[in-house]
């Protein structure tokens, strides 16, 4: 994907690869829409899986920014900063 060798490290990623997916659905490419998506579980699942755990150690919303702040190191964690960072309602907290 062109978007991918243009700006590899866009939080925008996940959002890229729904779009193609839909498109590719529209057009009835089955196969592609398969390979898209399963490389977007591939992708996302462990930072979902992230978020969930420090949902359920972070009793609010500071505790929980301040718990995938930029001090940790984990790739999922700082995942999960680039996308709370092109989330409007995030710039509220």
């Amino acid at each position: 994907m062109q978007f991918d060798r243009m700006f590899p490290k866009s939080a925008a990623r996940a959002d890229v690869l729904l779009l193609h997916a839909m498109i590719d659905l529209k057009s009835s490419a089955f196969d592609r829409v398969r390979t898209t998506l399963d490389t977007f579980v591939k992708t996302y699942a462990p930072i979902q899986a992230e978020v969930a755990t420090l949902l359920k150690t972070a009793n609010d919303g500071a505790r929980f920014i301040a718990a995938a702040g930029p001090r940790t190191t984990s790739a999922p964690t700082r995942s999960i900063v680039e996308l709370l960072k092109i989330d409007n309602q995030f710039f509220r907290y």
